[in-house]
């Protein structure tokens, strides 16, 4: 039953290429609220596809994860919050099922048609480590389609603003 409505849904490919589109707007959006913002790609995230996740594990069917990239946030409330509005603005453009704001300190989308979930957070510094802006993500279960996909090409390790 579940792997017949698993062959139902949107190829691995559509469903990556709208959760790369989204985390790439996300990352332009604090960009541009933000211009001192500077994204670098997580050391050792690559993004890429991978088994379901539990309790899916035995489907067939696989995910993507998006590469996560990362950048310092600014010291200013008023600043996050902008970036956290702009984020927010950017990921409703793409017409999500859900945008959940958490002002000033994160976004979180749900894409429609299981095609996933993209994270954008501001995080609070915890001994040793400093305070973070994120953007990361991972579809939901799906069969990939013949022909490449985003997993293909490796990630940059700096977007582009």
């Amino acid at each position: 039953m579940l792997e017949s409505q698993l062959n139902e849904r949107d190829s691995l490919q559509d469903a990556a290429n709208d959760l790369i589109a989204v985390g790439a707007a996300i990352r332009e959006a604090a960009q541009r609220a933000y211009p001192a913002t500077e994204w670098t790609l997580v050391p050792g995230s690559h993004g890429g596809q991978h088994d379901c996740g539990p309790p899916f594990m035995f489907l067939t069917g696989s995910i993507y994860e998006l590469p996560e990239y990362d950048a310092s946030p600014p010291a200013s409330e008023v600043d996050r919050n902008a970036i956290v509005t702009a984020a927010a603005d950017a990921a409703r453009a793409h017409h999500p099922d859900r945008v959940d704001v958490t002002p000033g300190r994160s976004v979180k989308v749900v894409l429609p048609r299981e095609h996933g979930e993209v994270d954008f957070t501001i995080g609070t510094p915890v001994a040793p480590y400093p305070a973070f802006m994120s953007v990361s993500g991972a579809t939901g279960c799906h069969h990939a389609a013949p022909g490449p996909g985003p997993w293909d090409t490796p990630a940059t390790p700096t977007p582009t603003p």
